[in-house]
């Protein structure tokens, strides 16, 4: 039953598909992406039964009941389509299918969205009303699918300066009492924006009418929503200048103690926590295992920026972002900066695998992962509340889903194991990390 559920749940959104003509008319000068849109990309057998066999292995988890934990995902899909309905008929925004279209934002991420959203609250939340729950997973979908549709639109469609001014905004969406979009829209580029800004702020909007906003982790929430932003525009600094050709004057530790606040898992947990005080008198030493366990998510989710920079190495450098790979493979002599602008995205990105840069992209990851994890297991002893043993194992399937398109393009028996390594002993994944990775450490 279990299965079959999850199986619609994948299915049951059937894509509106615009017409051509109409189509082009919302578009205006906006370039379509050269390869066709495919719908269900992401949502193959493959994925279908590693969310169902791992929901399936949680069930030994006491917060995790997966035919419960299936009916949310369903639910808060069914209610954020919803909600993007309501996009369509407003001349001040682009709607979803059109910012699909584009590329933008893709079927897949809403349904990741939530299932990553329920696998990370369920632990926290458990013994709350479900209505919590739902808005806790709600929130948590709108601010991560609004920054990724931001986060694209800034790399492929805006100048640095309009970039910067987006996310300025973006901040306001996710911070503040009042915030008003532009009606008046300037172009395609501003509608598209207005949809993101929109979708943040229901973000919000939904922890704003549902707790006391003089709570301890509302106020975590919006001092961590601006080191967010601030992170989101340090990495913009990632860009090689697209008049002049200067490539970005950034280094690993740059990236490590400031690019990475732009990872979301401090603020996923904030708002999973805001909840949670609504419900929890949080005090004594249950207020430090609290901060331990915002120590800990914060660090595997940074770790997931850096794997991600390992599998999508070709498609930044082509966007021009100059990632961690490669700033760590200049670092050790293995590429030159002006490689950047010397050779072709596939070239560089073939050097940089041949001579390990990707590899110790992958390491770094790991080393920062296990900081995470070692602050969870920390927070254990403080925490009884909390399943931090559904939290650790929601962690490693984290680690796993980030290396999947790695592992699944290369088929090799190493990446096999790196892959599969998600899911041993920790201490296996430290042993295979090299010193000059180790070394990293001292920014962490």
């Amino acid at each position: 039953m279990v299965h079959s559920e999850l199986i619609v749940t994948l299915q049951d959104w059937q894509p509106r598909i615009i017409e051509e003509n109409v189509l082009q008319k919302e578009l205006g000068n906006i370039p379509r992406p050269t390869k066709p849109i495919n719908y269900r990309e992401g949502l193959n057998l493959f994925y279908r039964l590693a969310g169902m066999g791992t929901l399936k292995y949680m069930n030994k988890f006491p917060s995790i009941d997966s035919k419960k934990v299936i009916y949310m995902i369903r639910k808060t899909i069914h209610q954020f389509k919803r909600q993007l309905e309501g996009v369509r008929q407003n001349p001040s925004y682009l709607s979803y299918e059109v910012l699909r279209e584009l590329g933008l934002l893709k079927e897949k991420h809403i349904y990741y969205a939530s299932y990553l959203a329920a696998v990370s609250s369920f632990p926290i939340l458990y013994q709350v009303d479900d209505e919590d729950i739902t808005d806790a997973m709600l929130a948590k979908m709108a601010f991560v699918l609004s920054i990724k549709a931001l986060d694209n639109i800034s790399d492929q469609l805006h100048t640095f300066d309009q970039a910067v001014k987006a996310m300025q905004k973006y901040d306001v969406a996710l911070t503040s009492e009042i915030f008003d979009i532009e009606s008046e829209c300037k172009g395609e580029i501003s509608r598209a924006q207005n949809t993101t800004f929109l979708i943040a702020r229901w973000t919000y909007d939904i922890i704003a009418r549902s707790i006391d906003k003089s709570l301890d982790m509302f106020r975590a929430y919006i001092d961590d929503a601006h080191k967010f932003d601030d992170g989101q525009i340090s990495s913009m600094y990632q860009k090689v200048d697209g008049k002049t050709g200067e490539v970005p004057d950034i280094t690993v530790k740059d990236y490590l103690k400031t690019i990475s606040e732009k990872s979301v898992g401090a603020l996923w947990l904030d708002i999973d926590l805001c909840f949670y005080e609504k419900n929890f008198e949080v005090q004594g030493m249950e207020r430090k295992g609290i901060e331990l366990y915002r120590k800990g998510i914060d660090y595997v989710y940074k770790s997931s920026l850096i794997y991600d920079d390992a599998q999508d190495i070709i498609p930044d450098l082509e966007d021009n972002i100059v990632n961690i790979a490669v700033l760590q493979g200049a670092e050790r002599g293995a590429c030159s900066i002006d490689d950047v602008k010397t050779l072709t995205p596939r070239a560089l990105a073939q050097k940089l695998e041949k001579n390990g840069s990707i590899m110790d992209t992958i390491y770094l990851a790991d080393l920062v992962f296990l900081k995470g994890i070692d602050y969870l297991i920390k927070a254990k002893n403080y925490l009884k509340r909390i399943d931090i043993d559904a939290t650790v194992f929601g962690s490693r399937f984290l680690r796993a889903f980030n290396l999947r398109k790695w592992t699944l393009k290369r088929k090799n028996l190493h990446s096999t194991y790196i892959f599969l390594a998600s899911f041993d002993r920790f201490d296996s994944i430290k042993a295979s990390i090299p010193s000059h990775v180790l070394e990293y450490g001292k920014y962490l």
